[in-house]
């Protein structure tokens, strides 16, 4: 599962979304694919009969230290000495993307979970509790007491099936996205074209509070 794109573009400079749609997302405002609830936890995968868990591979010390000064790292990202730029990642190891973000420097993907490690504790927990059988190829998200600060107010651990939660909104302009998202308990939406394609939308981007601790928003803020 790709990095989602977020459907309108944030002023980082203003700390604030703007209703300018994100190049190439046209189709979620046309009303194309279908809006589903976004999850707040941990992203997982069934795949090959085994789940997975995300694994952010990130710069190593030096490559960060020399980032922090300011070098340019970008043109090594293509070279042959590009993965010596980043931490060695556990065994396993599928990246989601080709290639390292040029921005953040992040390499999403994907590490088996093992049933006997500690830090995999609650993906076997949740293995044991699920709600529905488990689908090749779809991805979940890991829900649970010690997950994201339990949101859903769970007892034990499980996993959700990306996508299964889905909304009706026959209005998807910047405006009724904002207040559909300030009237509902949810942390956010994303949307799934037929042909693959997705895009996200977070109550945070509206600058509404949501369970996790907000570091640009340090106050509750009213949700009317």
């Amino acid at each position: 599962m790709k990095k989602i794109p977020t459907v309108f573009v944030m002023d980082y400079e203003k700390d604030a979304l703007t209703p300018h749609v994100r190049p190439g997302l046209e189709w979620v405002i046309r009303g194309e694919g279908t809006a589903t609830v976004k999850f707040d936890g941990s992203a997982c995968r069934w795949h090959d009969g085994r789940l997975w868990k995300r694994y952010d591979r990130k710069l190593d010390k030096q490559a960060q230290r020399r980032h922090d000064r300011g070098e340019d790292l970008r043109p090594l990202l293509d070279g042959a000495s590009r993965d010596s730029l980043f931490k060695t990642p556990p065994p396993g190891f599928e990246p989601c993307e080709d290639a390292p973000d040029p921005v953040t420097f992040h390499w999403p993907g994907w590490v088996p979970v093992s049933a006997d490690q500690p830090e995999d504790r609650w993906h076997n927990e949740a293995l044991k509790h699920l709600d529905e059988p488990l689908i090749e190829g779809c991805s979940y998200e890991l829900v649970g007491p010690s997950v994201a600060k339990n949101p859903y107010a769970l007892a034990r651990h499980t996993l959700w099936r990306h996508g299964r939660e889905t909304v009706d909104l026959p209005d998807r302009s910047f405006e009724a996205l904002g207040h559909f998202l300030a009237s509902r308990e949810i942390e956010g939406l994303v949307f799934h074209h037929p042909d693959g394609r997705m895009a996200k939308l977070r109550r945070k981007d509206y600058g509404l509070f949501w369970v996790q601790e907000d570091q640009r928003k340090p106050r509750r803020r009213s949700d009317a």
